[in-house]
């Protein structure tokens, strides 16, 4: 019997109480601090992109020095159309050479160092004997570079001189 007695008292217990029992769940302190930090990792995501971003447009602008003292040749950046309407030396092609559209190719400075002479076509650094878009760097000068595409000869020459 004083199973039943026991039994009986829960349940009146529980209808005073409204019939409301103990919420189960994760603590209020613990989802204060779970959100504390997604909060702080959100805010450091956003200070290291922002670093970053600082940081890399210097890196952007750096254009490499050229070693032993060497002489730069100032330009100024030519439109590709003008780069088209540069003609090979050679007046005519000839037959014999396979007809194909001719790379665009822009000459963006001129730089030596002691013996060796180096050309910045199309913004990459080329030697003699190097190939740019097909093309074969043949000699570099003072202020032009002659080039060999398809064995026809093309001068650039740098813009303004």
């Amino acid at each position: 019997m004083s199973i039943i007695y026991d039994a009986l008292k829960k349940i009146e217990k529980k209808n005073a109480d409204g019939g409301q029992s103990k919420k189960t769940g994760p603590s209020p302190l613990l989802l204060k601090s779970v959100l504390l930090y997604v909060l702080a990792g959100c805010a450091g995501l956003m200070i290291a992109s922002y670093a970053f971003r600082f940081f890399e447009a210097p890196l952007k602008q750096k254009i490499p020095a050229a070693k032993d003292s060497a002489a730069v040749v100032p330009v100024q950046q030519p439109l590709p159309q003008a780069a088209r309407s540069l003609a090979p030396e050679t007046p005519e092609p000839d037959a014999e050479a396979p007809q194909g559209p001719q790379p665009v190719l822009i000459l963006n400075g001129v730089f030596s160092g002691g013996k060796e002479s180096y050309a910045l076509v199309n913004n990459n650094i080329v030697m003699p004997n190097d190939t740019i878009e097909g093309a074969q760097v043949l000699e570099i000068g003072d202020d032009y570079v002659v080039l060999d595409f398809r064995g026809k000869k093309i001068t650039l020459r740098v813009q303004g001189n």
